[in-house]
């Protein structure tokens, strides 16, 4: 993925119920490459996210929260 130009992204987890627990939307630039989703309230098990760049699904993952 080219960061050359400002990137509109959207990152949405859910927990395994289905629930949306966090949503994170942003621009990711070269000075600026990364969103953070701070998981301090989360509790410790498997979470699943959707990542979407320029408004199209590009990926999903399973995060893993172990306190």
């Amino acid at each position: 993925m080219n960061l050359e130009e400002s990137t509109e992204v959207k990152i949405e987890i859910y927990n395994l119920a289905g629930e949306r627990i966090a949503h994170l939307q942003g621009d990711l630039t070269e000075s600026a490459p990364a969103l953070v989703w701070n998981c301090e309230h989360a509790a410790s098990g498997i979470y699943l996210s959707r990542i979407f760049w320029n408004g199209r699904e590009v990926m999903r993952m399973k995060i893993a929260v172990i306190r």
